[in-house]
This record gives C-alpha cells, sequence and structure tokens, in this order.
C-alpha cells in the first residue's frame, strides 16, 4: 500500500528522513527526487517495511497545504483500495500550528476538500478523517501537527512547532549549551527585540553544529549528531508524535 505525505518544506522533509531512517528502518529512493531552485529537497520516497511513502512540500509553505490535499484528492485515479496492492491507503498533512490552534488547519483543509475535491467525502472528527469516493475507494486521512515536550524559554512564544522539537532534543542533550542560549535569547529580549523559535533554533546551529543551517538542522540534530539522537525518541514519544508519525510512514511494530 502506498502513503502520501504533504509537509511545509524541506526542513519537514529533512525531519522525515531522519526519522524515518532511525526510528522506522526506512529506506531512501535515490529516484524520483525533485529539488527547488535553491537546491533543497521538495519531494522524496521511502520504503517503510513494504510500503511506498512519498513526501512532498507544498508550494506556499502552510498556506498551500489544504489546496495541495484538495488537489492531490481530485488528481486520484479510480482503483479498490481493498484489492489493489499499490493503492493508495492513507494522506497525512503535517503542518506547524505556530500561533494557531490546529483546528484552523483541519477546517481549512475539509473546507478545500469541499470546495475542489468534491467527489469525495469526508467522514470521522476534525483531522482524522476517511474521504470516500463512491462505495468503493476509501483514504485514511489525518492531519498532524509538529509538536515538542518541555517548558518554554524566556522570552519565546508559547507556541508549536518544528523549531521547537528541535531545540528541545538538543538543549536536553546539551544542558550546558541551553544555559548560554537561554541568556542569549533572554539579552535579545532585553534590547527589545522579539526572538521566535528559528532564532534560537540558529542559536543552537551556531553553538553545536556551525556548518548546518535551517533546511539541515533536522537531520543533524534528530539523527546524525551523536549527542543528539538518544533525545530524539524520548520527546517525540513524549507528545504521541511517535505513534502519528508511524501511522504516516507505515511503521507497524507487530
Amino acid at each position: 500500500m502506498r502513503r502520501i505525505v504533504l509537509c511545509e518544506g524541506p526542513a519537514d522533509i529533512a525531519a522525515l528522513r531522519e526519522i524515518g531512517i532511525s526510528l522506522f528502518g526506512a529506506q531512501v529512493q535515490r529516484t524520483p527526487l525533485s529539488a527547488g531552485a535553491a537546491g533543497e529537497t521538495r519531494k522524496l520516497l521511502l520504503t517503510v517495511q513494504g510500503s511506498q511513502v512519498e513526501i512532498t512540500a507544498v508550494e506556499r509553505a502552510k498556506s498551500g497545504l489544504p489546496g495541495a490535499l484538495a488537489t492531490k484528492l481530485h488528481g486520484l485515479p479510480f482503483e479498490n483500495s481493498s484489492d489493489d496492492r499499490d493503492a493508495l491507503e492513507r494522506i497525512t498533512v503535517l503542518f506547524d500550528p505556530d500561533a494557531e490552534s490546529p483546528d484552523k488547519m483541519h477546517a481549512s483543509l475539509a473546507d478545500a476538500v469541499s470546495a475542489s475535491a468534491q467527489a469525495w467525502k469526508l467522514d470521522g472528527s476534525p483531522g482524522d478523517w476517511v474521504a470516500h469516493r463512491d462505495a468503493s475507494q476509501a483514504v485514511i486521512l489525518r492531519a498532524v501537527h509538529w509538536r515538542s515536550p518541555g517548558d518554554v524559554v524566556d522570552g519565546l512564544p508559547d507556541r508549536q512547532n518544528l523549531e521547537r522539537l528541535l531545540c528541545h532534543v538538543t538543549a536536553v542533550a546539551h544542558p550546558n549549551e541551553a544555559k548560554m542560549v537561554e541568556r542569549w535569547l533572554s539579552e535579545i529580549s532585553e534590547a527589545g527585540r522579539k526572538p521566535g523559535w528559528k532564532a534560537a533554533l540558529h542559536l543552537w546551529c551556531a553553538l553545536v553544529e556551525p556548518k548546518t543551517d535551517e533546511s539541515n538542522a533536522p537531520a543533524r540534530f534528530l539523527h546524525q549528531n551523536q549527542t543528539c539522537r538518544p533525545h530524539a525518541r524520548v520527546a517525540i514519544e513524549q507528545v504521541s508524535l511517535f505513534k502519528d508519525l508511524s501511522l504516516a510512514l507505515g511503521f507497524s511494530q507487530s
């Protein structure tokens, strides 16, 4: 069975790639793979326990996710999901809530499907649906948001996003450096600035992975950095992301 993941950008793809490899035994399919104008990965294929997983970073980041979902559903060929081994089983939309409630994205996704993929009907609760087309075809559809355990560092907004998860993992792995980052963020706030989680991530990159930028920081902090690696799974499990991502990528422990 096939799976599709729609996400906001190359950083999400990097995170899913490394989480898939380290936690779910994923194999990266080298082709086909597409990149954007800056050379950043925009599409990736993984194989997880025999399932093919297509991961795509949509245009216009988070605002483009509802339209991308509707377009994907509208363009799906007719297939009998109960008989076809290559049929699409699940679509996952992965996003950063940031300052908004996840419910807002759930509503936007449902509205986009209703407006632009009218052959499909959604059953279930917001963010956790089964999409039906006629009586023969059904696709599981879930919205999953990045989230992180832990307290908010003084001066940073209480928002959930991928950057917050990366900062948490790195702070647990490097507690002495965490005090430095906290001090720097406090000094930025005292200077009249309002640092966000991206600013905190840049500080962590400068301290721990100076050759790393925002797009490949997830790969470094979630898997490739040996000091951070053991703490990634713990953080993901603490907020039930392990279950959400294992379903998205087709991983079963049984």
